[in-house]
This record gives structure tokens, C-alpha cells and sequence, in this order.
């Protein structure tokens, strides 16, 4: 079974939520079973996802699960009563291992509490405890049930009573009057933290794990074995600010090769086995559920220690890690068993295929030799025919036929002896015929056979003598025709027809059975390719089914990715606001030095603009490198598509001003309204007019390692660079006059900008409304 929590690890667990959900509220709730839910918690800057599973485990998860398309009564109930409730406070029930987390306050305060003990339960109850849903109903004794409508029974969790001096020496006292000679026992008696904690405090005081309690005599001992159960029982105490961070580490065990545990220590007897591992030397470790290995693959590097461990900074993520894996492989082996399942059934297929065919075969083979021994014992078969008849015809029943042939067998006669069998329900005899050809014939087939065993023999093994090989051959071929010329063969033969007639008899089921062949292999053809096309299908939809389940991590939105945004063909980012609210964030959060704001003189144009990081070598403290024209241009197409000339079809133009010339502050006696701003200084506009035309793409996230094949790709260039081909010298001159000098933006600026004429460079001060 799947290591289920401790107390110390509900303690532990409960830390880590107070720390990272307290404050948030629910936005929804989802059924991954009927023993697990997804809390979905949000507030406006952060989102997490709390995983439950009832009497196993509690934590914050990084990864997304498939949820049920139809929510269960449970989750129906839990939305109704908690959706959009902000978590107030998350708490263990003494040292049980219990969590109870409030939502809401005053009179719509709701109490969600998880059991993690026995078979677990999800328990919702009102301010007062009283129950409103639960997963599972049942009696903690006969006073106490569990059930809707009655009470939580708060009376029965176990709070933690702080181990003294006294209680350890009478429970020693007490071990030693009872002959019980076990200090483990001992020790798990004296605390209620588990047999790992207990372990771990024996060690932590100096002591042997083997001592017996008879020796533990040493009043030093004993006050080193107190102050290690008093620093354990401090875990517990949640108002300790040195409680405040928490550590997990997950454990492999390499010899077996199975995740082994988790804890929120480092347990002092596994320090010596335990050594650092990486990220993929643990997600090549094998898993084991109920006994059974899942996968099985080698961690590289840790043989010899035995053992190896990974540290995380919060003991939730190593839940989650480890819990992750585990349900991401078991996932892997179900849909492998899946295709497995697919592949065999297509593989039966073709095995019915084959057999219907092989077996065609053999009957028309059959037919042929019958009819071929037949001619070649032509004469013993009409005497046979003949004798049969005759005997027949003067009223010899069958049964007394038998015994005259019997007879004439025992006086050795030729013809008797052929005959093996009598069949009266259908009026045919069994004959047994010799192949008097067959020295001839099997020598060219054996000699054939053995040809081309010598052709595959040369190919597989060259270093064989030719000479040895023709020996061989005809060793065995003399020993083949001893006993070739020992066999016969067994051949029913129609006593109503002659000879002649049964050869024809036996072509003629030869031609049946190859015309059945025919069409058997047409036949099996269509449904073999129907087969596999069904097959292909199935798999399709394996796999399609496997991806939607697979275990894949949440991705964190970016802080911009609320925003309209692009990354340009010189790798700057561009935000344009999608309302009037967001147009104001983006100029008072987000418009730094550096900066540059684009925007079109045409109703409905968004607010954009252009981040820019790029510091300028060797210039002044908070001095910029300025922003190409390539990305103002695109950032000025996007302005204006996203405005009303979208849908009329009208082209207009858009400009940019820097930073520094973008105002909130409205002239005396004015207003401005949310998403409008004072634009003071000259406008540079985009010259050409701008193209209605957006497209669509698909970023990709690099690894480290491929970064570095991709440098260079979103390099800085002139407007209209990608078309170098074309222009050919006209277009190098201008990117070397533009590229001169400290005068880049003012050489590009007579092709691509249009300034403001001097007479109208006076200050200006408009007011830009935006929808």
C-alpha cells in the first residue's frame, strides 16, 4: 500500500496550507474519483490547486488531473456551500490526523473537515459542527455517528499532552516490571508520533535502536531521551516562528526499486543510507501498489549506497511529487495494457487468418496425394474395388466380408493386405497404398530442402566446408529412403465407382478446396486491412485518452499574459490593453523609461505599449538603446486592428511617443476618464499608413540546453530586412546608412516616420479617448 500520512505529517502538511492558502477563496471543485477532489483557490495576483484524497493524503498539487465530466452529489454539495468562501484558518484536531479548514465568517461560516485515518472521510458541517454533507457515514462508537444532521463529536480528538520527566520514567518502570524488554515499544507507547519518529528520537539521543529497557539505567540517557521528545512535540506548536518553513524529502529504494517514503525529516537511522539524487534519477525509479511492480527501470549512480532521497523546500511539493509519479506511471501501465490488449486481439485475427488458410492448404495437398497414390497403385486398387463388389453381389454382408478378408490377410494375400478398413455407413474401404515413386520424388525434395538449408547455413555461418555439407546430405538421404520405403498411406476409396473415378473424386476436391483457398485469402485480406484499420483506430484513441489523463503540470500564467501581447520579430514584448481598465494598469504599472506608447487617431484604438530592457552600453544610468521601427510598426498594426478600423476596412495611421510624454494629469478645469491620457510633445507617426493583417502562432518553451540553437533567431533589423532578396542595393544601402553614426532612428525616420512639421512642433496637449 501507498505510505499514508502521520501525525507529524498532518502537522507538518497543515503549515504548509496556512502559509500558502489562508486568504484565498474557492473557485470551483471537481471529482477526480469518489475518494478524491480538486479545490480550484484563487484571489486577483495567485491561484493554487489543493488536492484531497479522502484518508490518504492532503496537499498542494503542480499538477493538472483529469476531472469527471459530471460532478457527484458531493461535489454538487461542497460547490453549493463553498464556492467563492474565503479559507479563514487551517488547523489539525489536536494530534489526530485531522484538518479542519474554516471558510466563510459569521453566519456563513463552514467547517471542511478531512479525516486521514482508517478509510478516511469528507466531512462539511456548518459553524456549529453540525453535519451538512459527508463522503462516507458511519459510528465512531455508539454515542458518536457520523451522519448529517448530527454533531462532529469534537470530545473525541486526542490533544497533545507535553511528555514529562515522570511519564517517561514510569513508563520504563512499568516495561521492566512487565518483562517487556523493547525500547522501540517502548517508546512507541510513550508518544503517539509513529514508529519512524520514535526511531529517530531513539537515535537523535545517542541511544542503540537494540538497547533493551532493562539497560537503559543512565539518568543522562533518559534527560537526552526527554529534551528529543520535547523538540519533536514543538513541531506541533504552529504560533513557534521557527515552524514557519518546511522541508520534505521523498525516498527510493534502489535495491528494490520502489518510491519507499516521504517525511518532513530527514530521519537520523536513514542519514547513512540515503545519499542526494537528481530529478531523473528519480523519475526513472520504479513504483510499487499493492505489491505489484509497475515499472521497473535502474537508478544510475546509487548502487552502492542503497538508497537515495530528494529534498524539497516545502514538504507539500515532495507529496506531490511523490504521489505524482506515482499515479503518472500507473497511468503509463494501464494505457500500455490498453494497446496490448488492442494488438492481441489484431494478432488473433491474423491467426484465425492463417489457420483457415494453412488448413486449405493441407486439404488440397491431401486431396492431391490421394489421388496421386491412387494412380501409382492403380491396378491394386480396381482388384480391391472389384473383390469388394463381388463379394457384395452374392449377398456377403459387410461384417462377414471382413472376416473373409481376415482370413485371406492371414494366408498372406497381396490385396487382403491393402485393405485396412471397411466402412459401411458411407460404402467406402480404407486402403493402405504405397508411394512407389517416393525414393524419386522426396530425393528431389530432399535435395531441393537441402539446398536451400545449405544457401541459409553459407549466409548464417560462412566458416562451414561445402564438401562436409553434400556428405551430410547424402548420409541422411540414405537413412530417408530406408524408411521411405517402410510407409504407406491410408486412402478411402468409393467401392461404387472405379479407379479412375475416384482420382477424379480427389482432383475435384483438390480444385474445390484451392478455389475456396482463392477466396479465403481475398477474404482474409479485406478483414485483415479492416483489422487493422479498426487496430490503428483504437490505438488512436488509446493514446488520444491517455493524453487526456496523463498527469501533465499547471502551467503559471505570466503577469502579461492578461493583456493583448506579441513578441516582435526583434523579440520585444508588446501589451495592448483589452478595456479601458486595463489601458489605464498598463500605463500607471507598466509604462517604464525606456518604454515606448503607441496608439492610432481612430475610435476603439487600445493602448500599446512596448517593453523595452535593453540598456545602452556605456551610456548613462537608466539610458535606453531606442526601440527599432520594425517593432513600432508592428506595435502600431496591432493599435489599429484592434480598433474600429477592423471591422470598417479602413487603413489610418498610427504614431508612438516615448514614455516620458504620456500624462494622467489633465489641464486646469478638464477631466480625463479611465483609459484616457495627455499626450504632451510631438507625435511621431508611422508613415505608409498600417495594414489591417494579425495572425496566429504557437510559442513553444525551450529547454536549457536548446536555448543556445536558437540564438540569433529574433535579431534587431530594419523595417522590410526580410525582403533584403528583393531590393537587393537599395535596401543594404539604407540599412548601412541607417546602421551609421548616433543618428539610427532619425536615418530610418525618412522612409518610415513622418515628423511633425516644425510650424506645428509646438507643445501639444490632447486628450486621447480610448473605448
Amino acid at each position: 500500500m501507498l505510505k499514508r500520512y502521520s501525525s507529524l505529517d498532518v502537522c507538518v502538511i497543515v503549515r504548509d496550507l496556512r502559509a500558502s492558502i489562508l486568504g484565498l477563496r474557492i473557485a470551483n471543485i471537481y471529482d477526480l474519483n469518489p475518494k478524491t477532489y480538486q479545490f480550484k483557490l484563487a484571489k486577483p495576483d495567485r491561484k493554487e490547486n489543493l488536492l484531497i484524497e479522502s484518508g490518504v493524503r492532503v496537499h498542494l498539487t503542480q499538477f493538472q488531473r483529469e476531472h469527471k465530466s459530471v460532478p457527484s452529489v458531493m461535489t454538487l454539495k461542497l460547490r453549493k456551500a463553498l464556492r467563492t468562501k474565503r479559507v479563514e484558518d487551517v488547523k489539525q484536531l489536536g494530534i489526530d490526523r485531522v484538518i479542519d479548514i474554516t471558510l466563510g465568517s459569521g453566519e456563513a461560516e463552514h467547517h471542511l473537515i478531512i479525516e486521514l485515518y482508517s478509510t478516511g472521510n469528507l466531512i462539511l458541517t456548518n459553524k456549529e459542527y453540525v453535519i451538512l454533507a459527508v463522503l462516507r457515514s458511519h459510528k465512531y462508537d455508539e454515542e458518536n455517528i457520523c451522519a448529517p444532521t448530527h454533531k462532529y463529536p469534537l470530545s473525541m480528538i486526542r490533544h497533545l499532552v507535553p511528555t514529562t520527566r515522570e511519564k517517561i520514567d514510569q513508563t520504563i518502570n512499568e516495561f521492566k516490571s512487565n518483562n517487556k524488554d523493547n525500547i522501540k515499544h517502548m517508546m512507541n507507547k510513550l508518544v503517539d508520533f509513529g514508529p519512524s519518529v520514535g526511531e529517530h528520537i531513539i537515535l537523535e539521543s545517542g541511544l542503540d535502536p537494540k538497547l533493551k529497557v532493562s539497560d537503559l539505567t543512565n539518568p543522562d540517557d533518559i534527560s537526552k531521551l526527554h529534551q528529543c521528545i520535547t523538540s519533536v512535540e514543538q513541531f506541533y506548536d504552529h504560533s513557534d516562528p521557527s515552524n514557519s518553513k518546511t522541508k520534505g524529502f521523498v525516498f527510493i529504494d534502489t535495491k528494490s526499486g520502489v518510491f519507499s517514503s516521504f517525511s518532513p525529516i530527514l530521519y537520523k537511522q536513514n542519514i547513512s543510507d540515503y545519499t542526494n539524487t537528481s530529478e531523473q534519477q528519480f523519475q526513472n525509479a520504479s513504483v510499487v501498489e499493492g505489491g505489484a511492480t509497475i515499472q521497473s527501470k535502474e537508478v544510475e549512480g546509487v548502487q552502492e549506497t542503497g538508497k537515495n532521497y530528494l529534498y524539497f523546500n516545502r514538504f507539500s511539493d515532495a507529496v506531490d511529487r511523490f504521489y505524482s509519479l506515482i499515479e503518472g506511471q500507473t497511468l503509463n501501465v494501464k494505457q500500455r495494457a490498453k494497446e496490448d490488449k488492442v494488438k492481441a486481439k489484431l494478432e488473433k485475427v491474423k491467426s484465425d487468418m492463417d489457420r483457415r488458410l494453412n488448413g486449405l492448404q493441407e486439404a488440397k495437398d491431401t486431396a492431391e496425394r490421394k489421388a496421386e497414390l491412387i494412380e501409382l497403385n492403380l491396378e491394386e486398387v480396381d482388384q480391391a474395388i472389384g473383390i469388394t463388389n463381388t463379394e457384395l453381389a452374392n449377398g456377403v454382408s459387410w461384417a462377414e466380408l471382413w472376416s473373409v478378408i481376415k482370413e485371406a490377410k492371414r494366408s498372406g494375400d497381396a490385396i487382403a493386405n491393402i485393405i485396412h478398413k471397411l466402412k459401411l455407413e458411407n460404402g467406402t474401404i480404407t486402403l493402405l497404398l504405397e508411394d512407389k515413386e517416393g525414393i524419386r520424388r522426396e530425393q528431389t525434395t530432399r535435395v531441393e530442402s537441402k539446398a536451400a538449408e545449405d544457401n541459409k547455413t553459407k549466409e548464417e555461418e560462412e566458416e562451414q566446408n561445402e564438401e562436409e555439407i553434400e556428405q551430410q546430405e547424402l548420409a541422411g538421404l540414405k537413412q530417408d529412403e530406408v524408411a521411405m520405403m517402410m510407409e504407406v498411406e491410408k486412402v478411402d476409396i468409393d467401392v461404387s465407382i472405379s479407379a479412375y473415378q475416384n482420382i477424379q473424386r480427389y482432383y475435384g476436391e483438390k480444385k474445390k478446396a484451392a478455389e475456396k483457398q482463392v477466396k479465403t485469402t481475398d477474404a482474409a485480406d479485406a478483414a485483415l486491412k479492416a483489422a487493422e484499420k479498426k487496430a490503428q483506430k483504437a490505438l488512436a484513441q488509446v493514446e488520444a485518452q491517455a493524453s487526456l489523463t496523463a498527469i501533465r503540470g499547471i502551467r503559471r500564467k505570466l503577469w502579461f499574459e492578461k493583456f493583448y501581447w506579441f513578441i516582435s520579430s526583434e523579440n520585444f514584448l508588446i501589451l495592448s490593453g483589452r478595456d479601458a481598465q486595463q489601458n489605464e494598469q498598463l500605463v500607471k504599472k507598466h509604462l517604464n523609461p525606456g518604454d515606448a506608447y503607441v496608439h492610432a487617431d481612430i475610435h476603439g484604438a487600445s493602448t500599446c505599449v512596448v517593453k523595452n530592457g535593453r540598456l545602452k552600453p556605456g551610456g548613462k544610468a537608466g539610458e535606453y538603446e531606442p526601440i527599432p521601427l520594425l517593432t513600432l510598426t508592428e506595435a502600431g498594426i496591432m493599435t489599429v486592428c484592434r480598433s474600429a478600423a477592423w471591422n470598417s476596412k479602413v487603413t489610418t495611421g498610427a504614431w508612438w511617443v516615448h514614455s516620458d510624454q504620456v500624462s494622467k494629469t489633465a489641464p486646469s478645469g478638464e477631466y480625463l476618464s479611465t483609459g484616457s491620457f495627455m499626450i504632451r510633445g510631438k507625435k511621431n507617426m508611422l508613415g505608409g499608413g498600417v495594414n489591417l493583417v494579425m495572425g496566429f502562432a504557437v510559442l513553444f518553451r525551450l529547454e536549457e540546453g536548446s536555448i543556445v540553437n536558437h540564438l540569433g533567431e529574433r535579431k534587431i533589423r530594419g523595417v522590410g530586412e526580410e525582403e533584403e532578396d528583393e531590393e537587393g542595393g537599395e535596401m543594404e544601402e539604407e540599412r548601412s546608412s541607417s546602421s551609421s553614426g548616433n543618428n539610427n532612428n532619425k536615418s530610418l525616420a525618412t522612409r518610415f516616420m513622418v515628423e511633425v512639421p516644425e510650424e506645428e512642433e509646438e507643445e501639444e496637449e490632447e486628450e486621447e479617448e480610448e473605448e
